[in-house]
């Protein structure tokens, strides 16, 4: 086989499953946020994209993406220099100690789509996933009712769980029994979970009604019940939003572009009740925390819910920080200068938020979610910039629209995107791929 088809597939096998083996964590630092995909994915770039650079075959779909990473790369380096020589240090940290960080999450990003389109564009048929899909999804959900027989108390369950803790990036036994937050898969917490709905399940879900297959009916159950007992609220709002997907496109055969408006809007307006709405004054009952409607509403605005109150608290930051700062920002990693100040109430009186506040945790950046941070970082500057990528990105999309499954597939990930955008997904590995489908079309199979 072509090494660079072997090594593509391998980098989109491990995609779902983090760093894969147990690193631990101690003296990793910066490198224990990088995983296995993501070097498999910088070994097969280097030995992909510099050659179609060579045969004069870097198309001009990858221009943009280009040119706005070294905008994003070298605004922050700028606004990094204005701020050390107007405000200096804060809490014994330079800007230069947390923009590096930000550099090169968005150098990976960058080499991730181009990687990713070099390989659909040319490489790999898109059809050719599908057997790794199916591969990803089957050893996922094994480990998913092994974590969650293990909550439930069964012992077998318990060892089972404990060997692989050992040898995988799988959560300990005793972290499950004892957080309560329901199972993780191959990463950090609950939540992380939900990633696997910008395109793995909308796959399974979608293949399966497609094709009628047993297998993938029987998976998509599994799936259903798992995502239906994680206890997390950011899992159990993205599944929905498949199902809801899914169910427009038996009804009209396609995902409604009224859908992604909606989930943009939905995502903005959260970030501003965060905001500009004292959170205090929701009466949320948490007596059963992982009812359905504890779920889908109270524990997104409960501000007695830890998770909840450290991501809310950088979209908080971000958005008063774009108000300070609208036209230049204050570049991406920076708005941690601004975060003491611009603290609602409600993120003093949680526990878990003091590091925070003290500095002990360094400059806080923009936090998880990618509008948001962007918006702080780069101001109107910067959202003109994005508009025009976006204006030659929406071209790029129509390269999609006479195969509607993998139109589809598309269409419900970046649904997902646009809300959780605002207040948890930033630019990692998976959104990487969900944003590049668009350029498996010219070398997919039309179906549907």
């Amino acid at each position: 086989m072509n090494p660079q088809r072997l090594l593509y597939k391998l980098y989109v096998f491990l995609l779902p499953f983090g760093s894969f083996f147990n690193m631990g964590s101690e003296g990793l630092g910066f490198w224990y946020y990088i995983s296995l995909s993501q070097i498999i994915m910088t070994l097969g770039f280097f030995l992909t994209v510099p050659g179609a650079l060579v045969r004069k075959e870097f198309e001009k779909p990858m221009l943009k993406w280009l040119f706005m990473a070294l905008f994003m790369i070298l605004y922050t380096v700028v606004c990094a220099v204005v701020i050390l020589a107007t405000r200096g240090y804060l809490y014994g940290e330079s800007p230069f100690s947390v923009v590096p960080a930000q550099l090169v999450f968005t150098s990976l990003f960058l080499m991730s789509i181009i990687y990713n389109y070099e390989c659909l564009n040319g490489i790999v048929q898109f059809e050719e996933l599908f057997p790794i899909f199916k591969i990803q999804s089957t050893i996922l959900l094994i480990v998913g009712f092994i974590q969650y027989f293990t909550i439930l108390g069964f012992g077998s369950a318990y060892v089972v769980c404990k060997a692989l803790s050992v040898i995988f990036c799988v959560r300990d036994p005793m972290y499950l029994l004892g957080t309560d937050r329901g199972i993780t898969l191959f990463g950090t917490e609950g939540s992380s979970v939900a990633s696997l709905c910008l395109w793995l399940i909308p796959f399974i879900f979608l293949y399966a009604y497609y094709t009628k297959s047993k297998f993938y009916i029987v998976e998509a159950l599994l799936w259903t019940f798992l995502f239906f007992n994680t206890g997390s609220a950011s899992n159990f709002i993205s599944f929905a939003t498949v199902l809801i997907c899914l169910l427009a496109v038996i009804i009209r055969r396609k995902v409604p572009r009224l859908f992604l408006v909606g989930a943009f809007i939905l995502g903005l307006v959260i970030a501003l009740m965060y905001t500009f709405y004292d959170l205090n004054k929701i009466s949320i009952s948490t007596d059963g925390n992982h009812d359905l409607h504890y779920l889908l509403i109270g524990k997104v605005l409960d501000v007695n819910n830890s998770s909840t109150v450290i991501r809310a608290s950088t979209v908080v930051n971000d958005i008063k920080v774009f108000g300070d700062f609208p036209l230049t920002g204050i570049g991406n990693g920076l708005q941690g200068y601004e975060f003491k100040k611009n603290a609602p109430a409600w993120v003093f009186n949680n526990s878990m938020t003091q590091d925070l506040l003290s500095g002990s945790m360094g400059i806080v950046g923009g936090g998880g979610s990618f509008f948001a941070s962007y918006l702080s970082g780069y101001g109107l500057i910067g959202l003109v910039v994005f508009l025009l990528f976006m204006r030659g990105y929406r071209r790029d999309c129509r390269r999609i629209a006479n195969n509607l499954f993998l139109r589809n597939i598309f269409s419900i990930g970046l649904t997902i995107f646009m809300y959780s955008a605002w207040y948890t997904v930033g630019l990692n590995q998976y959104v990487a791929f969900l944003l590049a489908l668009p350029y498996a079309a010219s070398k997919c199979v039309a179906t549907r």
